[in-house]
């Protein structure tokens, strides 16, 4: 039992309120005609989710309230970014919502990478912060776990977050001069959550992108007068700098404990 807020409790609070705020001002930017859009069946799901979860905490009895509140929080957050994107669809593009979005995973990435090697470096003073305690989970185990309190969801938001650099880097909207810092900065990260998971988002994104850069070769040679997608090539081409990175981390983590 935890007698002091989890970091994956407080974090979903955090998340929801954030999301909630922005569902607001974008309900404030057209009017309130723009709520009726914006409810769909999607959002029914999660919606109904949160309502099994409140007849459970009322009805059923938990060892503490994290056993109920964390899942609830999830499926709330869920339900207003659905929301929150289809309000946002009414005034922007797929490839500009798209853009939204991958900013954001790559802001919290770099915060998420400051944390992790801060506890690598074990330089953690916030621990005995009375305001900012809450936000650091210390778990006497091996590896990093940044803001999420558990490696394998740790690395696989980090992984979230490459990826997303390397889509706004395909985009033309990041440097490549940052883009090739912030994936080696991500996958030592990774590198030094222990998690096997990597693996195998390794192997996923290495098939998806041989997959998709000859498919589009081959679309490109159908139509008489069409090239290659410029960013397909891009993103296909960063994804495996991504790769290397983690492989060559793989091999140097060793290296870099014995220093």
């Amino acid at each position: 039992v935890h007698f002091s807020p989890q970091t994956t409790l407080t974090s979903e609070m955090a998340a929801v309120i954030m999301v909630g705020l922005l569902m607001f001002a974008c309900c404030g930017i057209e009017g309130q005609s723009w709520v009726q859009g914006a409810i769909t069946k999607q959002i029914i799901f999660p919606l109904g989710m949160v309502a099994v979860l409140v007849l459970q905490g009322i009805f059923l009895t938990f060892p503490y309230a994290g056993n109920f509140l964390t899942p609830l929080l999830v499926f709330a957050l869920a339900a207003l970014a659905l929301f929150t994107i289809q309000l946002l669809k009414k005034t922007a593009d797929a490839e500009q919502l798209m853009s939204w979005l991958a900013w954001g995973c790559v802001a919290s990435g770099l915060l998420n990478c400051l944390a992790g090697m801060a506890q690598w470096l074990e330089y953690t003073p916030w621990e005995q912060s009375t305001y900012f305690s809450w936000l650091y989970a210390v778990i006497n185990r091996n590896g990093i776990w940044g803001f999420f309190a558990q490696k394998n969801q740790f690395a696989n938001f980090m992984m979230v977050a490459a990826c997303a650099s390397a889509y706004l880097a395909a985009q033309r909207k990041l440097s490549i001069y940052l883009t090739i810092p912030i994936l080696l900065s991500f996958s030592f990260v990774m590198t030094l959550t222990g998690s096997r998971s990597v693996l195998l988002y390794l192997i996923g994104i290495s098939v998806y992108c041989v997959g998709v850069f000859f498919i589009n070769q081959r679309q490109a040679k159908r139509t008489a007068h069409a090239t290659p997608s410029v960013f397909i090539n891009r993103f296909s081409s960063l994804i495996f700098v991504l790769i290397l990175s983690l492989l060559l981390m793989q091999f140097a983590l060793p290296v870099i404990n014995r220093l």
